[in-house]
């Protein structure tokens, strides 16, 4: 019983980053498809440049309105925070001259 050749592509976007790697029954001829010798998943996400894969820094999403808000939220209890420490200071320092300290 002979075994049937399988094909292993790499699938790439217009970016040149891969985005799906799958097995075939045939060979198949397409400029967004890269022959590789395996089915090798740790292509996926990799840019495919000048017969070579490299690794592509992830891209970061634009926070959201809710996070950015979260953000300002969060900083602006710090600052609050700080300033009710600072003010915490100068009273404790009133009351120790008040009182002869």
């Amino acid at each position: 019983m002979s075994e049937e050749k399988r094909y292993c592509y790499a699938e790439i976007g217009s970016d040149g980053i891969c985005f799906n790697v799958f097995e075939a029954g045939t060979e198949i001829i397409k400029d967004t498809l890269i022959a590789i010798e395996n089915y090798d998943v740790s292509v996926l996400g990799k840019k495919y440049t000048g017969g070579a894969w490299e690794t592509v820094l992830p891209l970061h999403d634009e926070p959201t309105d809710s996070e950015v808000f979260q953000a300002q939220a969060l900083s602006n209890q710090a600052e609050i925070a700080a300033k009710q420490s600072e003010m915490d200071e100068t009273l404790a320092e009133i009351l120790l001259n008040q009182i002869g300290g």
